[in-house]
């Protein structure tokens, strides 16, 4: 089951690894971001953002188990 998941990003890999320690290794974490390459006075800038803000979506199996969301 998928879940949305409200996120700071400065601990977003804090999430990550006590996700992967409380449930295993087969959590999939789905985070799209936007890529954009900007000129600025003969110099290209890189920038990435989140397409979907402070959010992540999250797949484990368990997630249907009310007992592990509410442990999480």
């Amino acid at each position: 089951m998928w879940t949305i998941i409200k996120i700071n990003k400065k601990n977003l890999s804090l999430l990550k690894k006590d996700f992967l320690v409380k449930l295993g290794n087969d959590v999939k974490f789905f985070i799209p971001k936007l890529k954009l390459n900007i000129f600025n006075k003969s110099k290209l800038l890189t920038k990435e953002s989140f397409l979907l803000g402070d959010y992540i979506l999250c797949f484990h199996k368990d997630f249907e188990k009310k007992s592990i969301l509410s442990s999480l």
